[in-house]
């Protein structure tokens, strides 16, 4: 009877720590950051590396936008530098949009990260230039169907170049996460037009003609951040005074636009919705297309609220004091 009973335990056991080790493979998100790296993508990208479930970042990709590719991808060497994670590989992305090419407004500096100066030579590291960044995505998403999830907080041109490559690459994601559009036609870089789409309209046109009902890409537009937007007096007495060097790293490279009365940090925003989505307080289901011309209505996005087969999750409002608690939890964990 004793042996019987010792057979049970150990079988019960063995099952338990099958299930553990499952779930803890399944909670271990597999992301793709697709990024202009400046300062604002900086936040983004640490914020996922402070999260055990979101660490798994299998590439970043980088793209013109923000700054010219050459600083983004510095940048993105920089980032992952402060984070110890040079293990995971970055690859050079598209250097211009797929018909035109905007230029930066230098909003966050020349080189993205306010003109910072660091003590120590950039590291060494190998950047992928082997593999176009457009056929990384692909590769990752045949390999892992259904498991992938894309955070694209720059320019759309790698992830519309991937879907050239793979058509069906949007049906096969977990999940697509979009930093961009105007929908109440506030704008950013042009009167009714955000800066990412603006930059590469004809590349968000091809994410959002392919964008599955069953599976709509998400879509965080400038105007649902600027209603919660969180005060500069907080981001430096409360998230700034984090003893943490990646805390130290984001003071540093921010302090270029930790001016007025607002700290303004689009990027990070949308990483913490997918770190924590009780973030999102109202989304709606939608059809959304972009202009590409004339020069004035570049990037601007007609919404139609009634369509029948949507194809955007566009989150319409946000809470902020899960936003900030969402960001002092996980930046509290940073190295």
């Amino acid at each position: 009877m004793a042996r019987l009973i010792l057979v049970l335990y150990c079988f019960t056991l063995s099952f338990i720590l099958q299930e553990l080790n499952a779930n803890a493979i399944e909670t271990k998100r597999k992301i793709i950051v697709d990024a202009d790296p400046g300062s604002d993508d900086a936040v983004a990208i640490l914020l996922l590396l402070s999260n055990p479930k979101f660490s798994n970042i299998k590439a970043i990709t980088t793209v013109n936008g923000n700054t010219n590719i050459g600083n983004s991808t510095r940048n993105a060497i920089r980032i992952l530098e402060v984070a110890n994670r040079l293990d995971i590989p970055i690859y050079r992305g598209a250097e211009k949009g797929l018909i035109y090419s905007a230029s930066s407004d230098n909003f966050f500096g020349v080189d993205g990260f306010g003109e910072s100066k660091f003590n120590t030579p950039l590291p060494s590291k190998e950047i992928k230039n082997d593999i176009p960044a457009a056929m990384v995505i692909v590769n990752e998403v045949k390999a892992h169907p259904n498991e992938v999830i894309i955070l694209a907080i720059g320019p759309l041109t790698n992830l519309a170049m991937a879907i050239f490559l793979y058509p069906t690459l949007l049906q096969e994601v977990r999940q697509v996460i979009i930093l961009g559009g105007s929908y109440q036609g506030v704008g950013i870089s042009q009167p009714g037009s955000e800066f990412n789409f603006y930059c590469d309209p004809e590349a968000v046109q091809v994410v959002l003609s392919n964008s599955p009902v069953d599976k709509p890409v998400v879509i965080l537009p400038v105007e649902t951040i600027n209603e919660i937007q969180l005060p500069l007096s907080w981001r430096k007495r409360e998230m700034g005074k984090i003893p943490t060097s990646t805390i130290k790293f984001l003071n540093k490279v921010e302090n270029y636009t930790m001016k007025g009365p607002h700290w303004i940090s689009y990027d990070a925003v949308a990483a913490a919705i997918l770190v924590e989505p009780a973030v999102i307080k109202k989304s709606l289901m939608v059809s959304i297309e972009t202009l590409a011309c004339p020069e004035k209505a570049r990037g601007v996005i007609l919404i139609d609220y009634n369509s029948k087969k949507p194809n955007v999750r566009l989150i319409t409002h946000l809470d902020q004091q899960l936003l900030k608690k969402a960001l002092l939890e996980n930046f509290s964990k940073s190295v």
